[in-house]
């Protein structure tokens, strides 16, 4: 069947680009401008699903959907609009209205995904609703002689979490042996009824299925006779939290149960299944999206996707491949330590994606191979090996939305012969959204990279001096606004040209990176460190007086000074480290209204030059030195 949709928007150019790109989406399109014309059209056209603006002029999107429902409650109803209307969509969405709701501007071919999930939605309702026609003759006709329409389908009712069985007709009254008021007010459960048929685990089944709106399908065997279980949920109670899973239990005798009724069915099953495989795979991508951000790299993000992975399908051994020209970064997570011919298996499958890719124009990728365990950890020594060749797998290649691949995901288990055709689909579901993921942190980490070297120094790694005065500036203002602390700390390398001139200058710079750690590791989450410009190295000091900025000065001053600064080989004079000590100057923001950056900076660095003056490796504070003017030269530094 082809699935018609209709558009509703008052902007003509939007549904003139929604007519052309449509086109070749395989649904019959209508397009409506108004409330009023969408009416019309519903009243003549067969209307699957709608897709509707919020904000029109005259009828709203959600008077529109109101209407939908009264008209045409059968139409899947997706709300769209550019404002952040959120009124609206929790109005649209407590009425039970909308079957998604759409954000401006929204890509097309999110939007065309979006529609084929509403078309499962539509077939799964009306196949819902044709089969609980099918099974309306074997319910009670009447609640008030509570006599049901076929007496020779054993039927209950359940309202409890326990599964205390209810409303019992006399099929089910003679299966049982007992009379309809003995079993009622007995309490008899699934477990009692069935306990040659594991009745306590069928409930559990049956149980989690009413919960979910979902229909059940077991076979059982009772008296030596076959029998076949539906379990048609039923509307519960609005707003009655308490309520238990709710539905009818039918026991079909097999012999009675018609070939088109297991069709309709088993037809419903998989449209129900379909749906589950959708919702876990926007469930699986909001999850993911969440924690992008807090991901710092690669290996975090192919960490958290193993780890919801293994919440959908069981393996021991996860593969993430992600292609890039010329290389394949390939991420392998295990319970065991993987043997050579596991290994190799593994890296086959890479290669063969990555030549479909067209990433490597036919030659072969470099591999660079990671191997942790589920932990993150790398494998040691007493690493548990696989007890035997990999079994099960599946593997499937991430594409982006163009169709291009971007790297392959593989899972395999050591203890089954195979998966099942869900758990292939299921998979291969997980493996599209993933591909979306890395398709965004692609350019996500990117961009940080990109920011990281604008930031950075590229020698240390520490801030640069662009950062460092756009920071200096934004702490002076919350210093300001907050009337909090602010100190400014700079230090230098004493004797640092000495250094460079009898070590080299790649002696000279592995000193300064080596240092830039030391800094890192001795100060406080809040600190800025910054590589202010050649042997020079500064901290901004927020929520910091002046005592605790000299503190701060001293411990770093004391623990560089303590420091050996290795480099074995590389200074080509036969020694291979060196202890160095450095100067430094503090200044604090005393008069945070009189008082800006440059004054800030140049207090500090007449400290620094006092400290120099008195011998270095020391700290001088601006607000207790006496400054007399230079006679001569500057100090050496």
């Amino acid at each position: 069947m082809k699935h018609a949709v209709l558009f509703v928007d008052d902007d003509d150019s939007l549904l003139d680009l929604l007519r052309d790109a449509s086109e070749d989406w395989g649904f019959d399109t209508y397009f409506a401008s108004s409330g009023e014309d969408a009416l019309q059209i519903i009243g003549e056209h067969k209307i699957h699903i709608g897709v509707v603006d919020q904000r029109m002029p005259g009828m709203t999107g959600l008077e529109l959907l109101d209407r939908f429902q009264e008209e045409a409650p059968d139409i899947v109803r997706i709300m769209v609009t550019g404002y952040a209307n959120v009124d609206s969509a929790i109005d649209a969405i407590n009425q039970g209205a909308v079957f998604r709701f759409v954000r401006k501007p929204f890509n097309l071919e999110q939007l065309r995904s979006l529609l084929k999930d509403a078309a499962l939605e539509y077939d799964k309702n009306k196949s819902r609703r044709l089969l609980f026609r099918q099974m309306e003759k074997y319910r009670l006709i009447d609640e008030g002689d509570q006599r049901p329409k076929t007496a020779d389908m054993p039927l209950f009712r359940v309202t409890d979490r326990r599964g205390i069985l209810s409303a019992v007709n006399s099929s089910a009254s003679q299966m049982i042996g007992e009379a309809a008021e003995t079993t009622t007010g007995g309490g008899i459960t699934l477990s009692r009824l069935l306990p040659d048929s594991h009745g306590s685990e069928l409930w559990e089944e049956v149980r989690d299925n009413l919960d979910r709106k979902r229909i059940t399908q077991v076979h059982i065997q009772y008296d030596g006779n076959p029998y076949t279980i539906l379990a048609i949920p039923e509307a519960t109670e609005a707003g009655n939290k308490n309520a238990g899973p709710t539905g009818t239990l039918l026991f079909y005798p097999q012999a009675h149960m018609s070939q088109a009724e297991l069709d309709l069915y088993s037809y419903v099953r998989e449209l129900e299944d379909a749906a589950d495989t959708r919702d876990k795979g926007l469930q699986f991508l909001y999850r993911m999206s969440k924690k992008i951000g807090s991901a710092q790299n690669f290996d975090d993000l192919v960490d958290n996707i193993f780890a919801d992975l293994h919440e959908i399908v069981t393996f021991d051994v996860g593969m993430l491949a992600s292609f890039q020209a010329g290389v394949a970064t390939v991420f392998i997570r295990s319970a065991y330590v993987p043997d050579d011919q596991a290994i190799r298996f593994l890296r086959n499958e890479v290669r063969d994606h990555y030549h479909e890719s067209g990433f490597g124009g036919g030659e072969d990728p470099s591999l660079d191979v990671q191997i942790r365990d589920w932990n993150g950890e790398e494998f040691n020594q007493h690493g548990q090996v696989l007890p035997e060749k990999l079994g099960a797998s599946i593997t499937i290649p991430m594409k982006n939305p163009q169709e291009q691949i971007l790297g392959v995901l593989h899972i395999s288990s050591c203890n089954r012969a195979n998966y099942t055709a869900e758990e292939i689909r299921l998979f291969a579901t997980f493996s599209s959204r993933i591909a979306l993921i890395l398709h965004i942190t692609n350019n996500l980490f990117l961009f940080n990279q990109m920011r990281e070297m604008a930031i950075k120094d590229s020698l240390t790694g520490l801030y640069n001096r662009r950062y460092f005065e756009d920071q200096i500036e934004k702490e002076i203002e919350r210093s300001r606004r907050y009337s909090s602390a602010l100190s400014f700390l700079i230090m230098d390398i004493d004797h640092f040209k000495g250094i460079n001139d009898s070590y080299g200058h790649l002696v000279g710079d592995k000193i300064l990176k080596e240092l830039a750690r030391v800094i890192d590791d001795s100060i406080r989450h809040i600190d800025i460190p910054v590589r202010y410009g050649g042997e020079e190295f500064a901290l901004i000091l927020p929520e910091t007086d002046l005592e605790g900025a000299r503190t701060i000065s001293e411990r770093l001053r004391t623990a560089i000074e303590a420091h050996e600064f290795q480099f074995p080989g590389g200074s080509g004079m036969g020694k291979d480290s060196v202890y160095i000590t450095v100067s430094a100057g503090v200044s604090h923001l005393s008069r945070p209204r009189e008082m800006d950056a440059q004054s800030l900076l140049d207090q500090a660095d007449q400290a620094l030059y006092y400290a120099k003056e008195q011998g270095r490796n020391r700290t001088e504070v601006y607000a207790e030195i006496q400054m007399e003017p230079a006679a001569g030269d500057s100090p050496e530094t």
